[in-house]
C-alpha cells in the first residue's frame, strides 16, 4: 500500500509545518500541497526525495509504511548519516545510504512496485468490465 499522502500530512503536522509554509519553502504552486495530501495528484519522484530529506525519513518508509502508527524515535529506528532515520526492518537487500547508486536502487524498486500495482489495477479493471458486461447480458 502507498502511504505517501498520509505520511506527508502526518509528518507535516508532527513537525508543526503548515501546508502553506511547506509549499512556500519548496516553491510549489498554490494548492499543490493540498492536492498531494488529498491524493488528487502525486508528486514526482524528485519531490518525494525532497520530502524524505526534509523530514529526515527513509524514502522507502515514507512511501510504504504508515508512519502515523510508528514512533519515529522508537528503538526500531536508527539514525543514519545526515540525520536520516530509517527502520531496522527495512528491506534487507538495500543498504540505505546517501549515494547516487543506492538512490537509484530505491527508485528502481519503487518503479517495480508501481508497475506491479499498475498491472494489478489493469487486471481488476478488465475483470470489472467483463463482470459488468455479463451482468448487462452482453
Amino acid at each position: 500500500m502507498n502511504y505517501l499522502a498520509r505520511n506527508i500530512a502526518y509528518l507535516r503536522k508532527v513537525n508543526k509545518v503548515t501546508q502553506a509554509e511547506l509549499q512556500a519553502s519548496k516553491g510549489f504552486k498554490p494548492n499543490t500541497q493540498s492536492n498531494w495530501e488529498n491524493e488528487v495528484s502525486e508528486p514526482s519522484i524528485d519531490i518525494i526525495i525532497q520530502y524524505s530529506e526534509y523530514f529526515k525519513v527513509n524514502l522507502s518508509d515514507l512511501i510504504l509504511k504508515d508512519l502515523s502508527k510508528q514512533d519515529l524515535t522508537e528503538t526500531n529506528y536508527k539514525e543514519m548519516p545526515g540525520g536520516m532515520r530509517t527502520s531496522l526492518v527495512a528491506e534487507p537487500d538495500i543498504e540505505y545510504t546517501t549515494t547516487n547508486t543506492t538512490q537509484q536502487q530505491i527508485i528502481d524498486k519503487m518503479q517495480l512496485i508501481i508497475d506491479t500495482q499498475s498491472a494489478t489495477i489493469k487486471a481488476l479493471q478488465s475483470a470489472l468490465e467483463h463482470a459488468e458486461k455479463r451482468l448487462a447480458g452482453k
